[in-house]
């Protein structure tokens, strides 16, 4: 609404977390929320081989985050059509 102002969210997350907070003053900054990869090969099979990708569930993940990727979806080898 016109004229509304965002409160100091301080003392509400004081009140979760304790004392144990530190608060990061982001004036001036952008703020932008972790990435999502929707489409990740993780520990994927390539063309019917024995040849795997080079990152497992853990490594994958990991190197994600530390790229602001915080959501992942992991693309999954479907079987064959057994029932045919």
């Amino acid at each position: 609404a016109s004229g509304s102002t965002v409160g100091n969210p301080s003392a509400a997350l004081k009140a979760m977390v304790g004392d144990d907070i530190e608060i990061v003053d982001c004036e001036g900054k952008h703020i932008l929320p972790g990435g999502i990869d929707p489409h990740v090969h993780l520990n994927y099979p390539q063309g019917g081989n024995a040849i795997y990708s080079a990152d497992n569930w853990t490594t994958g993940t990991r190197a994600a985050l530390m790229g602001g990727t915080t959501s992942v979806i992991d693309f999954i080898e479907p079987k064959p059509d057994t029932e045919g």
